[in-house]
C-alpha cells in the first residue's frame, strides 16, 4: 500500500472516525445522566476507532514489507489482518450491546 492509497483510504474513513468521536463526546457529555451507558458507548467507539487504525497501519506494514523482499501478496499477514480487525469489531459491537441494554446507572448528584 503505498502512500497514496494509505491516504485515500485515511480520507475515505474520515466520516466514520468522526461520527465514531461524535458519540463517545455525546456519551462523555451525557456521562452524568447515564454513566455504565456512557462508558460502555465511549469503550466501543473507542474500539472501533483502534481496530481500523491498527488495520490501515499494519496493512500499510505489510504491503511494504511485501515490497521490500520482493514477495507477492502475503495472503497470511492479511488473513491475520482481517481476523484481529473482525475480533476487535465483535468487541465493539458487544460493548454496543451491552450498553444499548445496561440499566442505565445513578446519576452523578448535581
Amino acid at each position: 500500500m503505498n502512500l497514496t492509497m494509505l491516504v485515500t483510504s485515511l480520507v475515505w474513513s474520515m466520516p466514520l472516525f468522526l461520527i465514531w468521536v461524535g458519540i463517545a463526546a455525546y456519551a462523555f457529555f451525557n456521562h452524568e445522566q447515564h454513566p455504565r451507558r456512557s462508558n460502555l458507548t465511549i469503550a466501543a467507539m473507542g474500539v472501533f476507532l483502534v481496530g481500523r487504525l491498527v488495520q490501515f497501519g499494519a496493512s500499510a506494514a505489510a504491503q511494504a514489507l511485501a515490497e521490500s523482499t520482493g514477495a507477492t501478496e502475503p495472503a497470511l499477514v492479511y488473513s491475520i489482518i482481517g481476523g484481529v480487525s473482525s475480533l476487535l469489531g465483535m468487541i465493539g459491537w458487544i460493548l454496543v450491546g451491552l450498553a444499548l441494554f445496561a440499566e442505565p446507572g445513578e446519576a452523578s448528584p448535581k
